[in-house]
């Protein structure tokens, strides 16, 4: 795993951590954020906290509630490898 993953991973455990009021070493990078309660609203936060720190972008229901922490940050981290679409 990459360093970029871990922090990824990191920070979104922190994330479902403060909204859960729990400890994050209670939360397993390798479960669902489904069965922590997080709801799709919840996982748009979660894109929403990755776009605003890591400037990654990601389509609305793009992540799931079946992904898991560890999911989602290899997501954002191929997300920020791919190059930037400027537009025409």
């Amino acid at each position: 795993m990459s360093q970029q993953v871990e922090d990824i991973e990191i920070f979104i455990i922190d994330i479902v951590s403060q909204r859960l009021e729990v400890p994050v070493e209670e939360i397993p990078s390798d479960a669902a954020i489904g069965s922590f309660g997080i709801d799709s609203f919840g996982a748009v936060e979660i894109a929403v906290a990755l776009k605003n720190t890591y400037d990654v972008l990601f389509v609305a229901g793009e992540i799931g509630v079946d992904f898991t922490i560890a999911d989602i940050a290899v997501l954002a981290v191929e997300k920020l490898a791919q190059p930037v679409d400027v537009g025409a």
